[in-house]
């Protein structure tokens, strides 16, 4: 389980989060949308525990802000998968090598490595790209390699930030059909949107709106 409990980081000239209360179960796929600004990332950083409360509480699994010890990292990072808005792709590397990378950090066996890595290029469509450079490859593409990244190591949860702000409309499709596809599995996905069309054409998943750093009822 995942949970946030009213919590709160305030940056300066009162921007932050506030007070923000929410519960992520195993399965579960929300939304988080809001304007830009609004606090989405922050929330997404705070349950990866690259930012900690000012005030409330944050858990993941085992793991709660309140006896955060930097020792828990790697281990935060086996439950947590992040995609980040830039991708933050080894651009140099090819795409096998920036899949595999999350497996290396977590000192999975090699011959493991090279089974889950290629195992996840094929559900996400990327075999034939397997040792082509990603910065040979477009948008869509390098989405889908930031996905398999984040969840090779099959997390708890997926944080997505704005997966498909730069997509066209068949690669925000396919890439829909992929985060869909991860949450059958039992995966929950929290992402971040800022996109009401996209919303509106999957209502059977929960929305969560923030606005100025706090949850509308």
């Amino acid at each position: 389980m995942v949970e946030l409990k009213n919590v709160t980081i305030e940056y300066e000239k009162n921007s932050g989060v506030f007070g923000v209360n929410l519960k992520i179960l195993k399965g579960d796929f929300l939304f988080l949308s809001g304007e830009s600004g609004a606090g989405k990332s922050t929330i997404l950083k705070t349950i990866a525990f690259q930012k900690l409360p000012d005030l409330g509480t944050v858990r993941v699994a085992d793991f709660t802000s309140d006896s955060f010890n930097k020792l828990d990292l790697p281990f935060i990072r086996r439950k947590v998968g992040v995609i980040f808005y830039d991708f933050k792709l080894l651009e140099e590397k090819n795409v096998f090598e920036n899949v595999a990378l999350g497996l290396r950090v977590n000192e999975v066996p090699r011959k493991q490595v090279k089974m889950k890595t290629l195992k996840m290029l094929s559900e996400v469509g990327l075999m034939h790209h397997a040792y082509k450079k990603c910065e040979n490859l477009s948008a869509g593409e390098k989405q889908k390699v930031a996905i398999a990244r984040a969840v090779v190591s099959e997390p708890y949860i997926l944080l997505a930030d704005e997966p498909t702000g730069n997509l066209d409309f068949e690669s925000e499709k396919e890439i829909m059909r992929i985060l869909k596809k991860i949450n059958l599995r039992g995966t929950a996905i929290l992402m971040a949107t800022h996109k009401k069309k996209l919303i509106e054409e999957n209502k059977n998943y929960t929305n969560i709106q923030i606005s100025n750093g706090r949850i509308v009822d």
